[in-house]
């Protein structure tokens, strides 16, 4: 049996260029090779789907959890109440509150879970960890043998990214047979690294071992796996990769005062008793692209201390988010046993309080972040002002002065009167606690049929769509995002365009927003709402255009010759409008398809604008005119119908933005000719009277009728054939 093992560092996070593989000299299997590169479409998903799950088995989930919080008995003769609050993906935040990845960056959706037009399962850029490690294995008759060697010796090879793709130097595919890939990041060659990666080419696996560090615990890494199976192709083989440790984090609820009474200060937290090394088996599954990873770990236990003081966290002032960014534990999968303990320690007028609070039985699961957080209430309610109205298509293009156009009218639910729609899961066993109830915010607070939203945290998952339909939804319970639970509903809902949405009311009736809830760093339940439909917006400058002076025909432009658009400037001249500050619009007389006004802003005397949203659901075209306003004396100013004003949102562009002006946006136009000394022909775009000038003397005035004309002599008329 060949094995060789490696080193590997969170240095490899911040580096893309330092990292080749092996040399074409230091050689893959060059046997049998074909000419095809192989490549890679890696993506990262933030949950854990394996088919087999670690030992550490969601069968195995302790009694404990099942039931509820874990009672802590106090000495003021009543309990606090330890929750742990857990969630699909890896939650790491930052002091402010935003999500990062393991090494401080930002994530790339935006503020993370607010305001991200995204739909389906989340994901995050892997480009963030700038390569990653890949073993090789096919087989040679009925050995297992390494495709990628050096001096005949199993290598790992490095992935890095080019272009679109990612690549290994020098790979090419067999030219027959199956190759299985098992993938891992981070991956470099550091000595002094957490994680230890050996090859054990015979038995299809790649072990990897890791010491989660609890003397320095930025130093652990968030790493993750994936596997795949392919063979020659000029395509890039798919890789899903998901995360294969848990994220773990304490909090404090500010109503510990209820029961311990204010002014403590927090001052350390310890978690006991926890065994920290452990080898992953990283092999294929039976599904493809979803890896099989079973940890084994060593029995060893070691101890995580925090010491807070210099936090100044007081009992009763707030909710308190006690461990974040890099001192988030990133710890093995695993069952807690007998001598698992979280110590919290507060200090009071120089005493000392310590309570110690027994983890046996529970579960710490591959892909899933964990808070502790310690509260006085067994059932809490939901908080007021954490779900969030989706405001992502106020952050979608800018004007001159850099600023967001708001392009939905809507920035925030509104207390009392809008109602969104609630269901409850049971996470354990996918039962429906409570199914279609409508919920409201007031008074500091959120409603389910006019009662407070209690919660048991442990248990339950809380999906939300807005605006609120008595109509009974068909949901999966089974689902792990607000759209798969939603998707019947999203389906049915995106079938049909409602064409009157010239309100608030209106617009939101035709809005869908579905969201989940999930916890925050201080174990606070948030929802983040996401649009499941498209807008389309209206953008209407104001003009100050009322005559426009033309060297030539091209304004025929706006009287149906397919032509191109004439530029001022270039074509014509501009005379504004009479009064100085005065400025016009595009009718407002919608026909058909009626959008809200977003917002008007006077910029200054001289420019305005106004802002209509229309919602679409994705994929549909919608189609906009207007009439002539009679109350617009000075022009004519019906649109959308000498040019088509068609728009259609889809999920990768879901705020589309249309500039609007007047068919014909000008009160007057002047055709300028210069003496030749030769007849001239001047084009006459509609059925009108117009006025002969020369030497800015009015000598003429011609009524064009049906094609032929009428004139009316003021004095020496200049040879000019009408056209």
């Amino acid at each position: 049996m060949m094995r060789k093992t490696y080193k590997c560092s969170l240095l490899a996070l911040s580096v893309l260029a330092s990292f080749t593989s092996c040399s074409e000299s230091e050689s893959l299997q060059q046997a049998n090779l074909s000419n095809d590169k192989i490549t890679f479409q890696p993506s990262l998903d933030n949950s854990w789907k394996p088919l087999s799950p670690s030992s550490s088995s969601r069968a195995a989930k302790d009694a404990a959890n099942e039931e509820g919080p874990i009672v802590v008995p106090t000495s003021y003769g009543k309990p606090l109440y330890l929750h742990s609050l857990e969630q699909d993906g890896i939650y790491i935040w930052s002091k402010d509150g935003k999500r990062i990845t393991r090494s401080g960056a930002p994530l790339e959706d935006g503020e993370q879970e607010r305001a991200a037009q995204t739909r389906g399962a989340q994901k995050v850029n892997i480009n963030e960890y700038g390569s990653f490690g890949v073993t090789a294995i096919y087989k040679e008759g009925n050995t297992n043998v390494s495709l990628f060697q050096n001096g005949g010796n199993p290598e790992i090879a490095v992935a890095t990214p080019s272009n679109n793709f990612w690549g290994i130097q020098d790979s090419r595919w067999p030219n027959t047979g199956e190759v299985s890939f098992h993938a891992f990041a981070p991956y470099n060659a550091n000595v002094n690294s957490p994680l230890e990666y050996t090859q054990d080419i015979a038995n299809g696996k790649t072990q990897i071992t890791y010491t989660a560090s609890n003397t320095d615990i930025a130093s652990q890494p968030d790493l993750i796996v994936a596997t795949n199976k392919g063979s020659k192709s000029k395509e890039a083989l798919g890789l899903s990769f998901y995360h294969a440790l848990t994220a773990v984090t304490f909090a404090v609820d500010k109503n510990l005062a209820d029961v311990i009474g204010n002014g403590k200060q927090l001052t350390k937290v310890e978690l006991r008793g926890i065994r920290n090394q452990g080898t992953c088996d990283l092999s294929l599954s039976g599904t493809a692209n979803v890896p099989s990873a079973q940890w084994t770990l060593k029995d060893d236990k070691v101890t995580y201390t925090f010491d807070v003081t210099d936090k100044n966290i007081i009992v009763g002032q707030d909710d308190y988010a006690l461990t974040l960014g890099d001192q988030t534990l990133m710890m093995i999968p695993q069952r807690l046993d007998t001598e698992a303990k979280l110590i919290v320690t507060l200090v009071a007028n120089g005493k000392t309080e310590e309570y110690t609070i027994s983890l046996n039985g529970s579960t710490w699961e591959a892909g899933k972040s964990v808070i502790y957080k310690l509260s006085s209430k067994l059932i809490t309610v939901l908080d007021t002002n954490l779900i969030y109205y989706d405001n992502s298509w106020n952050n979608f293009d800018k004007d001159g002065q850099g600023v967001f156009y708001q392009n939905d009218p809507r920035t925030d639910f509104i207390d009392y009167k809008d109602k969104m729609g609630v269901y409850i899961v049971n996470n354990k066993t996918k039962e429906l606690i409570l199914g279609n109830k409508y919920v409201y915010r007031g008074s500091g607070w959120w409603y389910i049929d006019g009662q407070g939203m209690p919660y048991n945290t442990s248990n339950l998952t809380y999906f939300f769509y807005y605006p609120y339909s008595k109509e009974t939804q068909n949901v999966n319970l089974n689902a792990n995002t607000a759209e798969e639970f939603f998707k019947e509903k999203i389906d049915n809902h995106n079938k049909k365009i409602i064409t009157d949405q010239d309100d608030l009311v209106k617009i939101a009736s035709a809005d869908l927003q579905v969201g989940k809830g999930s916890f925050a760093p201080n174990g606070r339940i948030t929802v983040q709402m996401k649009h499941q439909v498209g807008v389309a917006v209206l953008h209407m400058p104001s003009s100050q255009n009322g005559i426009l002076v033309f060297k030539d025909d091209s304004y025929t432009y706006w009287y149906g010759e397919k032509r191109k658009r004439p530029q001022q400037g270039t074509n014509y001249t501009a005379w504004g409008i009479d009064d100085p500050t005065g400025q016009y619009f595009p009718s407002q007389k919608f026909t058909g398809n009626i959008p809200c006004l977003a917002v008007h802003k006077k910029v200054d005397d001289y420019r305005q604008w106004k802002r209509f949203s229309f919602v679409v659901p994705f994929g549909k075209t919608v189609k906009f005119q207007a009439e002539a306003d009679p109350a617009e004396k000075r022009i004519e100013n019906d649109w959308g119908k000498l040019f088509d004003i068609s728009l259609t949102p889809n999920q990768n562009n879901p705020v589309v933005v249309q500039t609007v002006e007047c068919d014909v946006p000008f009160t007057k136009i002047i055709r300028e000719y210069e003496y030749k000394g030769s007849v001239e022909t001047f084009t006459a775009p509609a059925d009108e009277t117009y006025t002969c000038n020369v030497g800015g003397h009015k000598v003429h005035t011609l009524t064009i009728i049906k094609g032929y004309s009428t004139k009316e002599e003021r004095g020496d008329m200049p040879q000019v054939n009408i056209r």
